[in-house]
């Protein structure tokens, strides 16, 4: 692919005091799963920081979920975006299939082909991806006069491309975790060399990269903990945030007064279940005879079809809209509908962007999450209740002290000083500096 054919998103000429930054982001729109929400909302508020940004990303599959406003948000802006042609393993297998989206959010079948993959192919399958990357990226990085280049994982081969290309040009790189590689939630090594292996190419990532950014204080924690040659201002936490300008659209809309609305919009693709909640709501239910009819749960995102057949089995039909695989914009209009939101997370390792739209959303939030990070953010909005990750009677006890709250029109609101610590134009201000201060150093 040469550069000509790239996808530019504005044809605007850049100041002289920008400097060029490239941004190796596998997952990027108009793919429409979460993954991309921070690499894009980085990329578009980098611009009011006098960068100007190059982005490397893959093309979405034919069955992938794409999410055309998404990708419009860099409308306008000098962003332009260069794609190959292959994406990796875990994206192309929802190809062919009747349902690409409901054989998406089956975790079993999913889990077992990367389990398969990865104990062949370390940190993934990725050969297709890194050539065609590699030889796309070293093109850029000449015409565009790239100063540094910021990679986000995973994949964990876009940390491997940043680190090649930084090698090569000698120029920065800075790369961002949003997940942990060891103890991610998608690692598998099925025997001590393979982790050795894993081991061996983060160290020596880790010894290179100018600076590392990490969601969370956990996942820096294990960092600092497991390789002793990082020191703490090494590695830098940004977390996840949310967007102003998504909510812009919603500025008018109100919950119903007669209803309480209770929204999810996480896409159940992986490992974690709704059935907990599912069967703490049938529990709160029978036990509340006053809220039948005057309580609904949404779930705008994608469920398993044994969530589906669970919903029906526990007869919650009534009280419960499944919406499937929607864009980010309708998702926020189901937050904003709402008069609180729900959550399920089982590790602190990588952080559900959801979450921060909640905040964004000012929405109460029940949390089903373990001790840590996530906790903490909740507590600290003042508007959270944490619940034990698969205790329904948590969970049922939570949904009653929701809906007393609603019953008496003392619903609270996140601290305004919590939420704007998570808009993204303050965590890209932050971006902003560390890569300032990276090119700096060379």
């Amino acid at each position: 692919m040469r550069l000509m054919d790239s996808e530019i998103y504005s044809e605007q000429s850049h100041t002289r005091n920008e400097r060029a930054v490239l941004v190796i982001a596998h997952d990027f729109p108009p793919y429409g799963m979460q993954s991309v929400l921070r690499p894009l909302k980085f990329v578009r508020h980098l611009h009011g920081f006098q960068w100007r940004t190059v982005v490397l990303a893959a093309t979405s599959p034919p069955a992938a979920f794409t999410d055309e406003h998404l990708a419009d948000e860099l409308s306008g802006y000098p962003v332009q975006v260069y794609r190959t042609s292959s994406a990796i393993e875990h994206v192309r297998t929802v190809q062919g299939k009747n349902d690409p989206v409901m054989y998406l959010a089956g975790s079993t079948g999913r889990r077992l082909q990367s389990m398969v993959s990865q104990t062949f192919h370390q940190p993934e399958r990725n050969k297709e991806w890194m050539k065609e990357a590699l030889a796309i990226a070293r093109e850029i990085i000449r015409v565009e006069k790239v100063e540094i280049i910021l990679a986000t994982a995973p994949p964990f081969s876009s940390l491997l491309l940043a680190q090649r290309l930084s090698h090569e040009f000698d120029i920065p790189f800075v790369i961002d975790y949003r997940d942990a590689w060891l103890e991610g939630s998608e690692r598998f090594c099925p025997t001590p060399l393979h982790r050795s292996a894993n081991a061996r190419l983060e160290t020596e990532l880790l010894k290179l990269a100018e600076k590392i950014i990490v969601v969370s204080r956990h996942t820096k924690e294990l960092l600092l903990r497991n390789y002793g040659f990082l020191e703490h201002n090494d590695v830098r936490i940004i977390p996840h945030g949310y967007d102003d300008q998504d909510f812009a659209p919603y500025a008018d809309t109100r919950p119903t007064r007669d209803v309480c609305t209770i929204t999810s919009t996480v896409n159940f693709t992986g490992r974690q279940t709704p059935q907990f909640f599912l069967k703490a709501l049938k529990k709160f239910l029978t036990a509340t005879p006053d809220a039948q009819g005057r309580v609904e749960v949404r779930f705008a995102g994608l469920l398993t079809k044994r969530s589906v057949k669970l919903i029906k089995k526990l007869r919650l039909e009534d009280t419960v809209r499944y919406f499937g695989a929607l864009p980010h914009t309708e998702k926020i209009r189901h937050i904003v509908e709402s008069h609180a939101t729900w959550l399920v997370h089982r590790d602190n390792y990588s952080l559900p962007e959801e979450l921060y739209d909640y905040i964004g959303a000012r929405k109460p939030i029940i949390a089903a999450v373990p001790s840590g990070t996530l906790a903490t953010t909740v507590q600290d909005t003042m508007a959270g209740m944490i619940t034990r990750p698969g205790n329904v009677n948590d969970m049922a006890q939570a949904l009653g002290t929701l809906y007393s709250q609603w019953r008496s029109g003392a619903l609270p609101a996140p601290k305004e000083q919590v939420a704007e610590h998570f808009n993204y134009n303050a965590l890209t201000a932050d971006l902003s500096r560390e890569l300032g201060l990276a090119t700096k150093l060379v």
